[in-house]
């Protein structure tokens, strides 16, 4: 019933199903919850290109690690110019990078030759 519910207020809000693939996917990957905004990005990797955030080494007390920095010309500045309105920026908490969440795995995954890219879930906090 919750679904039929949800498809219903989806036609009312596109009935002709008009929206284009990567608006509905970018729409469906951005929620406020809580107060919070989550989204997820990936990053594809070249051989050897770090992150080029940092990233604080222990958790924040609602989850996530704190961007702390983004490094001019690297992967995530490079993503922020290409997608400024899902944009990683200083201030931002990293939930997980392909899955991982504690610092340990997350810095062997960004270390791992063989990542070909980074899938990248994010909180922000949002003024309420």
């Amino acid at each position: 019933q919750q679904q039929q519910q949800q498809q219903q207020q989806q036609q009312q809000q596109d009935p002709a199903g008009a929206l284009p693939a990567a608006q509905a996917a970018e729409q469906a990957a951005s929620q406020v919850a809580g107060g919070d905004k989550f989204w997820t990005v990936v990053l594809p990797r070249q051989q050897g290109e770090k992150l080029g955030a940092v990233i604080a080494t222990t958790q924040h007390e609602r989850g996530g690690l704190y961007v702390k920095a983004v490094r001019p010309g690297s992967m995530v500045d490079n993503f922020n110019q290409r997608s400024p309105s899902e944009a990683v920026e200083v201030g931002h908490y990293i939930m997980s990078i392909n899955g991982k969440q504690d610092w340990t795995a997350i810095r062997d995954e960004l270390t791992a030759p063989e990542t070909h890219e980074f899938v990248i879930d994010l909180r922000a906090e949002t003024a309420s």
